[in-house]
C-alpha cells in the first residue's frame, strides 16, 4: 500500500458535531469541520503583517490576531445549536440594561414573547465576538478542530464493514 497516496491532503470535508458543555442541563453543539497542522499553518502566515519596531529600526512580522480568529471562524465553523441567550451570558458577559431596553421594546411591538431561551441563528459575527471575549470557549474550539479523532467516523465505519 501506497502510504503517500493513503495520507490525504483534503480534510475540508472532514466535520463533526462538537458539544461544549455548559452545564448539565445546557449544551452548545457546533458543527465544525478538521483543520489541519498546514491549514492553520497557512492561515496564520496569511495573518502575519509587517509592523516597523522603532527599537530595532526594522520591520518585523506580527500576528493579526482578529484577523486570524475571522479567517479561522469561516474555514472551522459551520453551524451551531443550542445557542441561546441563556448560554451566551454564560460565555461572555452581557448589558443586561440593553438587553431588557431590546425586550421590552422591540420584542413588545411586535407582540413577540422573549425566552433567555430563544435560539440565537448561526452568525460568524457574533462568534468572532464570542470568540474574542472568551478564552475557555475559544480554545476547546481550537483544540476540537484540530483533534482528528473527532472526525473519524469514516474510519470507524470502515473497520465495522470489515469485521462483516
Amino acid at each position: 500500500m501506497d502510504l503517500e497516496k493513503l495520507v490525504s491532503t483534503d480534510s475540508s470535508s472532514l466535520q463533526a458535531d462538537v458539544t461544549y458543555n455548559i452545564s448539565e442541563s445546557r449544551q452548545l453543539v457546533l458543527t465544525i469541520s478538521y483543520v489541519s497542522r498546514e491549514d492553520f499553518t497557512r492561515m496564520s502566515d496569511q495573518c502575519r503583517k509587517p509592523v516597523f519596531d522603532s527599537s530595532l529600526g526594522q520591520s518585523i512580522p506580527s500576528l493579526d490576531s482578529d484577523l486570524l480568529r475571522r479567517k479561522f471562524i469561516e474555514k472551522c465553523v459551520k453551524n451551531w445549536k443550542g445557542m441561546t441567550y441563556r448560554v451566551l451570558t454564560t460565555l461572555v458577559p452581557i448589558d443586561v440594561k440593553y438587553l431588557r431596553e431590546q425586550v421590552t421594546g422591540t420584542k413588545a411591538e411586535k407582540g413577540e414573547k422573549f425566552s433567555l431561551d430563544n435560539e440565537i441563528s448561526y452568525n460568524p459575527e457574533l462568534l468572532f465576538i464570542i470568540l474574542k471575549k472568551s478564552y475557555s470557549i475559544e480554545s476547546w474550539l481550537s483544540e476540537s478542530a484540530k483533534n482528528l479523532v473527532l472526525f473519524q467516523s469514516d474510519v470507524d465505519n470502515l473497520e465495522a464493514e470489515l469485521k462483516k
